[in-house]
Order: C-alpha cells, then sequence, then structure tokens
C-alpha cells in the first residue's frame, strides 16, 4: 500500500526515472558487502581524522567505512538485520550479495 507512494516521494526528491525498490537493494546490497575482518582493524592518525592502514578496507565508501569501525559482531548482527528486512520487503536472496571475510594484510585467516 506505502509502494507507490515512496516511489512518488523518492520521484518529488528529484529521482524521476528511478525505481526506488532497485535504490534500496543497492544500499542493502553495499553494506551486505562489508567484509566480516578476521582481526584488528589497524588505523593511524592523520591530522583530524583517522585512516585505514590497510588499502583495501581504506578504500570502502563512507559508510561501508562506519558500519566496519562498529566491530565484526555488530556488522554481522546489522548485515542479518538487512537480510531479514529484504526478506520482509519480498526482496530475494539471490538479488543479495554474500558477505565476505577479509583477513587483512599480515594476518592469518
Amino acid at each position: 500500500a506505502l509502494k507507490p507512494l515512496i516511489q512518488d516521494a523518492y520521484k518529488d526528491l528529484g529521482y524521476p526515472g528511478a525505481d526506488f525498490d532497485d535504490t534500496l537493494i543497492q544500499a542493502m546490497g553495499r553494506l551486505l558487502e562489508i567484509p566480516v575482518v578476521e582481526g584488528p582493524v589497524r588505523v593511524e592518525q592523520k591530522v583530524l581524522s583517522f585512516t585505514m592502514t590497510d588499502g583495501t578496507l581504506e578504500e570502502l565508501s563512507p559508510a561501508q567505512k562506519q558500519l566496519l569501525r562498529m566491530g565484526p559482531k555488530n556488522v554481522m548482527t546489522i548485515q542479518a538485520k538487512i537480510r531479514e528486512v529484504a526478506k520482509s520487503l519480498g526482496i530475494a536472496e539471490s538479488r543479495l550479495p554474500q558477505t565476505p571475510t577479509y583477513a587483512p594484510a599480515g594476518q592469518k585467516r
């Protein structure tokens, strides 16, 4: 019942040719692509912020890095909840990426 209203609101926000469902699935997918990191994520201090010393992790989007900084247990909890929401919205599991496991350079898997 809400789907047409959400699509209209999305159109009003300036996305007239885009489908909100596709955008939602893409956003969910980006957060599900965040790896569960085995071991500590090393950072180094810059002037006013921190950067991850592992280039692969530093290349993640800002939203992905924010979730990653919550720690592996919370990443898994949030990703499970995203999958639960997707299922309740009727999004097939096959449309969502599998969550990878990642061991930073220099750490054994």
